[in-house]
């Protein structure tokens, strides 16, 4: 069941994009696939961390947190999905936006977590190695996405705040996975390099969506 769940969260996931790449695009397609196939996406990765949690006793605490944060971003786009994208002028902070935010700490303290048990005997010259190239992704990060968020960025403090609380949460993420890449000697398994690849992909959708929606109220 736990093979069948990710095989059908993995079909509709590329469904998704090459919706996004290649069409057809429509009022009605658009919005099936933004509103409903997004979601279903969301909903099944939710429910593989929960089944991961059941299946894997070790990793329990982990896949549980990990399992957290995904419920805090599905119950974010489902704000976004029943109640939001019917308000003509949707509030920026909103619920939603607390929700996503929320579920950044959740997925930190799962990844500490499973690379606590992955890497139990690392060395700490490794950890020191993986430290470096954690920071060099943070710096590098910053330097590329910083200064145009807060060119595009207006609005009160609290917009403000929330503008900046996405990239740095982002690059937290991704600062932490480097990390543990190079705290194991550069050779992650499947589940890391899926979700190496599954962050980067997030901070530049996180990025590129921001601007845009900041551009979309200044008109």
């Amino acid at each position: 069941a736990f093979s069948v769940l990710l095989a059908i969260g993995a079909a509709l996931l590329a469904a998704h994009v090459l919706h996004a790449l290649l069409g057809p695009h429509g009022a009605f397609i658009d919005r099936v696939f933004a509103d409903g196939v997004y979601t279903a996406v969301s909903l099944a990765g939710l429910i593989v961390c929960f089944a991961g949690a059941r299946a894997h006793r070790r990793a329990r605490a982990a896949w549980l947190w990990l399992g957290c944060g995904i419920a805090a971003w599905f119950l974010g786009d489902l704000a976004w999905t029943l109640w939001l994208n019917f308000v003509e002028e949707p509030p920026y902070p909103s619920v939603a936006d607390g929700l996503y935010l929320i579920g950044y700490p959740a997925l930190y303290v799962g990844l500490v977590l499973l690379l606590r048990l992955k890497t139990g005997s690392t060395r700490r010259s490794d950890w020191l190695v993986g430290l470096i190239a954690g920071l060099a992704v943070a710096a590098l990060g910053a330097a590329l996405m910083f200064q145009p968020i807060l060119d595009a960025t207006e609005g009160n403090a609290a917009a403000i705040a929330v503008n900046l609380a996405y990239p740095l949460g982002d690059l937290v993420l991704m600062a932490f996975v480097v990390a543990s890449f190079a705290a194991t000697r550069w050779r992650p398994d499947r589940v890391w390099l899926l979700i190496g690849i599954a962050l980067a992909v997030g901070a530049v959708g996180d990025a590129v969506g921001l601007v845009r929606r900041t551009i979309a109220r200044r008109d």
